[in-house]
Parts: structure tokens; sequence; C-alpha cells
């Protein structure tokens, strides 16, 4: 546990924030771009008592990959149930964790 705080803030970003994929460059450069961001965000929260939760999931099937605003979707991998990542999201927040990475998530099975 963080310590005692008296909020949180959550910022869901993504797995390509720690390994990014081709065509994705661009939609890469903003989640590793925020995740950096958020190591200056978290000492500064601090000092207020907000916890800072960056949570990174893997692909997940969110339909959102076979709806893409403009060209042709890259291949994603097979992405994980909404429910097990707002399971792990629920998980993190209730044992006061700071930081979820990628590697952390599983399949909620």
């Amino acid at each position: 546990m963080l310590g005692a705080s008296t909020g949180t803030l959550v910022h869901l970003l993504a797995a390509v924030a720690e390994q990014p994929l081709p065509g994705l460059a661009a939609y890469s450069a903003t989640k590793t771009a925020r995740t950096a961001a958020d190591v200056a965000l978290d000492r500064e929260l601090r000092r207020v008592k907000v916890r800072l939760l960056d949570v990174r999931p893997p692909p997940t099937d969110t339909g959102l990959a076979d709806r893409p605003i403009h060209g042709v979707a890259p291949p994603l991998p097979t992405g994980l149930t909404p429910h097990a990542v707002a399971r792990r999201l629920a998980d993190a927040l209730a044992e006061g964790r700071g930081h979820e990475p990628a590697a952390d998530f599983d399949d909620g099975t």
C-alpha cells in the first residue's frame, strides 16, 4: 500500500507503451509518453496524498480493433476480455498497487 490516500487517479494506457508494435507507431508513442509523464506525476501527487494507478493491459477484445478510424487496423493478438481487465484493475485498486504492467495480466480464467 502506498499509504493513506485521499484519492486515486487511474491512467488506463496500453501494453504498446512497453512494447510498441509495427503499424501502431503514433499510438505507441502517445502511450509511451503518457507512461513516462506518469513517473513524474506520481511523485507530485504523492505530496497531496493522491495515488496514481498506471494500468497497461495487453490487447483487450473491445471490438475497437475492428473499427479503425482510418485505413485498416494492424493484426493484433487475441485480446483479453474486458471483464479480465476490469477485474485486474479492481484488484489493483483494492490492494493499493501503483502500477499494472502488461506482463502482470492474465487471461481471466
